[in-house]
């Protein structure tokens, strides 16, 4: 067994060992066949040098003579001195312009500041195509709904409409710059060039309206007898309180309360003076001899009257500035006229007449008089009175007529479907229409007709005499 094992060993160790094959050898540029970033690069940057230089030599190869400088080409630079004083003065001109503009604005913003408002600003937007809350009917009409309690006012030549439950202005081409929802048991309107004032006589709510908004709203809480605004904006409400039968508040423009009057008489009238300063209330006041009027004039910011008069025996329908040094007293005897002192200047006596209608213009210094005589109650008289006390136009109506309304150069009084124009040369004109003419409101040279449910345009018709 040992020797076969031997032997087996033996052939083993006969048969030749397996020779492993030494690792073939590769060059190192097959490794990097490909470009390596940093090779691009270098020979991107030697094309570049290349071409640099290829240029440079073409263009050294062209001749300098093929080329001229810009001076050569243009010509000489020729300066215009009056052209450049000129342009110099121009200069320092535009400079002084824009300088004069910053002061201007400077100046504008702290002399107007109080003017500078959003309400002031949108007024001057007023004619851009906002959203317009308005009905139209024909073009360039102003509708509204009709209502028995619809008033009327001019407000910066605009239709102020106020019903009780809505008031809306309109400009002259139909469009409503504001309405708003009001609740007012007997509404009515007074204005300036500043604010537009909407109350109600039994309720005592009150509120003050621009062109595009409601700017303030308050209550008296009592019934309001009378109301004035001034075109700085001060304005005027009298009414009563708990304690006293007659309250009088002035407020400014910024609606804070400058004086207060408070008085154990009833409140006929309060009147602004023209230029806003100085304030006339008319009272009245059971006396000895019966009803007495009581007249006071005192500055909207004190408490001391520079005039107290008492008039006895009559009965206050209103006291007003006819001009700047006089006011009426229009009562149940007629027109008297004072001074500043309260002195009886002059008088109209109306006291055998049934006075229907009356209106005092401070703007036109006349007070107009509508009337019948107590002998013939068919015929209509209208008296015009200068401030003076002259009567400047008279002129009778066989039908009804009401409601006298003052313009610029004439007078408007309603009749029915019939408006007249009066002017005081005697010439009369007349309007005839379909429907009732309800309204006649003026300023200026302003004039609305209003029906019950719209604004009509008349065409006057002069009268023969």
């Amino acid at each position: 067994m040992a020797e076969q094992k031997q032997s087996q060993k033996k052939k083993s160790s006969n048969k030749p060992a397996k020779v492993e094959k030494p690792a073939k050898q590769v060059r190192v540029k097959r490794l990097f066949r490909k470009k390596t970033p940093q090779k691009k690069r270098e020979q991107a940057a030697l094309q570049t040098q290349k071409r640099e230089k290829a240029l440079q030599e073409q263009e050294a190869s062209y001749s300098n003579e093929r080329y001229v400088s810009p001076e050569e080409a243009l010509g000489p630079v020729i300066y215009n001195e009056r052209y450049l004083k000129k342009a110099a003065v121009y200069r320092y001109l535009r400079y002084g312009i824009v300088i004069l503009l910053v002061v201007f604005l400077v100046g504008m913003l702290n002399l107007f500041k109080e003017e500078i408002t959003i309400e002031n600003f949108r007024y001057l937007m007023r004619n851009v195509d906002f959203e317009l809350r308005t009905e139209l009917g024909e073009a360039g009409n102003i509708s509204y709904d009709s209502n028995p309690l619809n008033t009327f006012a001019i407000y910066k030549g605009s239709l102020a409409q106020l019903s009780d439950r809505q008031i809306a202005i309109y400009d002259a081409s139909g469009r409503s710059s504001y309405t708003g929802n009001l609740h007012y048991d007997s509404p009515a309107l007074a204005s300036s060039d500043k604010y537009l004032l909407a109350f109600d006589r039994t309720g005592g709510d009150y509120s003050l309206y621009t062109g595009f908004s409601q700017v303030h709203t308050a209550t008296t809480g009592y019934p309001i007898a009378d109301v004035d605004l001034s075109d700085e904006g001060v304005y005027v409400i009298a009414s009563r309180s708990k304690e006293y039968f007659g309250v009088v508040e002035v407020y400014s423009s910024s609606f804070q309360l400058m004086n207060k009057i408070q008085k154990n008489k009833y409140i006929a009238s309060v009147d602004l003076a023209e230029d806003g300063k100085n304030l006339l209330i008319s009272s009245y006041f059971v006396g000895d001899t019966g009803i007495c009027t009581e007249l006071m004039i005192l500055s909207i910011d004190s408490d001391k009257p520079s005039l107290l008069l008492t008039v006895e025996g009559t009965v206050p329908l209103e006291a007003a500035w006819i001009s700047a040094d006089r006011f009426v007293l229009v009562c149940d005897q007629g027109v008297k006229f004072y001074d500043l002192s309260g002195k009886l200047c002059d008088e109209y006596d109306t006291s055998k007449k049934n006075t229907i209608e009356y209106n005092v213009s401070l703007s036109n210094s006349r007070i107009a008089l509508l009337y019948k005589e107590a002998t013939d109650t068919s015929v209509y008289r209208l008296c015009v009175l200068n401030a003076d006390g002259k009567t400047v136009l008279e002129h009778t109506f066989r039908q009804p007529v009401e409601e006298i309304t003052f313009g610029e150069d004439r007078m408007i009084l309603l009749s029915g479907n019939t408006a007249y124009s009066l002017t005081e040369d005697g010439t009369v004109s007349r309007f005839e229409h379909d429907v009732a003419i309800r309204a006649a409101v003026a300023e200026g040279d302003a004039l609305y007709l209003c029906t019950a449910t719209r604004v009509i345009e008349p065409e006057w018709s002069t009268e023969k005499n």
